[in-house]
């Protein structure tokens, strides 16, 4: 195992928190956004979101080519507040915060870059641009 990384991302959206986190952990909405390219798109979502239960969204090309899975396990989950999941290696802990009418996301990435994914912060990047669309689109 080499030498973890610690990244962390944030976003802000003119949403109520209910709404934020209910398309970041329903299956029907995870599909329309969790994509890490526009060559790619989400085919499939499941998640059984309590604590010690796991997630698996698919990968799919556009055009030919291989879908692979992304799975992992809820580790800790606090409703309209935290999530916080493993990837392989990968701890990902999601903290969501209501200000006003608006809505604050963090995500704090603890990855080793060696892993079979990769720069993960590079991923949760395309991620959360493709989330914020999604929601500014609602």
């Amino acid at each position: 195992m080499g030498k973890r990384i610690n990244a962390e991302l944030s976003e802000s959206f003119n949403k109520p928190i209910d709404l934020i986190w209910r398309c970041f952990t329903e299956p029907k909405d995870i599909v329309k956004w969790f994509s890490i390219s526009e060559n790619y798109y989400c085919s499939f979502a499941f998640n059984s979101l309590k604590v010690g239960e796991t997630f698996m969204y698919r990968m799919s090309p556009k055009d030919q080519g291989i879908s692979f899975d992304i799975e992992g396990r809820f580790k800790e989950i606090i409703l309209n507040n935290l999530i916080v999941c493993t990837q392989g290696n990968t701890i990902l802990t999601i903290y969501f915060n209501q200000r006003d009418d608006s809505t604050d996301m963090r995500i704090h990435i603890d990855y080793d870059p060696e892993d079979e994914y990769g720069d993960m912060s590079f991923i949760w990047k395309s991620l959360l641009s493709n989330f914020k669309l999604y929601i500014n689109n609602m």
